[in-house]
């Protein structure tokens, strides 16, 4: 019996941990599941690494693209009567930008009742405009057609378009409706947009 008590004690202990061992490898399962854990956590913070730095990159060429552009614009419509009998729409338009716009061509209109006046139609091959330097166009309306607006009767306004360039080649567009208001004398501003939704007169 002694014997047998004896080989069951040494199976005993070949066969289970002891309570270090068991201690030993909790400790190194623990150990290893936190070091699973920081690996992942080096990995998400690489990664969010790169993406906030690609993040950065994107904005700041954005904003670089934003300000070193040209940017065309109308600084104001008036209404001319300084010669008699012969009222007139006066037009500022000029770059905004801080680069010179290339290639620009420049498509302006007036209407009455939203029907265009063909002797006032101006399209335009502008060239190069420098940064903030003004340029004028007047459009002519008859007589007869301006007492109507005066009266109330009907609705003067102006269009501008143009088409231009950056350095690079890359298009912009302008584009922006004036309307006459009777009460006050000035011309506001009556929709706008910057997308190019048709070319440059004479390239289609």
């Amino acid at each position: 019996m002694a014997k047998v008590e004896g080989e069951r004690e040494e199976g005993s202990g070949m066969g289970e941990l002891s309570s270090g061992d068991r201690s030993v490898s909790r400790k190194l399962t623990s150990f290893l599941e936190f070091a699973d854990l920081m690996a992942l956590l080096m990995v998400a913070a690489t990664a969010f690494s790169g993406y906030a730095t690609w993040r950065t990159a994107t904005i700041a060429g954005e904003l670089l693209m934003s300000s070193e552009r040209p940017y065309f614009g109308v600084e104001g419509v008036s209404l001319d009567r300084s010669v008699a009998d012969d009222p007139r729409v006066f037009v500022e338009y000029r770059n905004f930008g801080h680069v010179p716009a290339d290639e620009v061509n420049l498509q302006a209109m007036t209407f009455i009742d939203d029907q265009p006046l063909d002797s006032n139609t101006l399209v335009k091959n502008v060239g190069i405009l420098s940064p903030n330097v003004p340029h004028h166009i007047y459009f002519h309306v008859p007589r007869d057609r301006f007492a109507l607006v005066a009266a109330g009767h009907t609705t003067l306004s102006t269009q501008i378009v143009a088409w231009y360039k950056n350095a690079s080649g890359r298009v912009f567009c302008y584009r922006e409706r004036f309307v006459y208001m009777r009460d006050s004398g000035i011309f506001e501003i009556s929709g706008g947009s910057s997308r190019c939704d048709s070319p440059p007169p004479g390239t289609s």
